[in-house]
């Protein structure tokens, strides 16, 4: 049984904490290169039927695009499906700051 004001099973974060992760997030957000979205028609609601996703081929597997749209609260939507070859890796192992 918790307490009032405990978490169960999780950590919770101290002010100090969650400052400091706010902090390098942000910076981390903004170091990606943007690149405006292929389409210009706003997404709205919508679904996907995968027979009309076309598949592109890599040299590690296949690579279909979903959206690259903007939204009513987005700039950009970006999504896409990474199929990858048995034993290929999408790119090297590393870590984001």
């Amino acid at each position: 049984m918790t307490q009032a004001g405990e978490c169960s099973g999780t950590q919770a974060l101290s002010r100090r904490d969650l400052s400091a992760e706010i902090t390098t997030l942000i910076p981390r957000m903004c170091s990606v290169t943007y690149t405006p979205p292929v389409n210009s028609i706003v997404l709205g609601s919508t679904f996907v039927d995968w027979d009309s996703i076309t598949a592109q081929a890599t040299p590690v597997g296949q690579q279909r695009a979903v959206f690259d749209n903007p939204t009513p609260t987005l700039e950009k939507f970006e999504s896409h499906i990474t199929i990858l070859l048995p034993g290929m890796m999408s790119n090297p192992v590393h870590r984001h700051p």
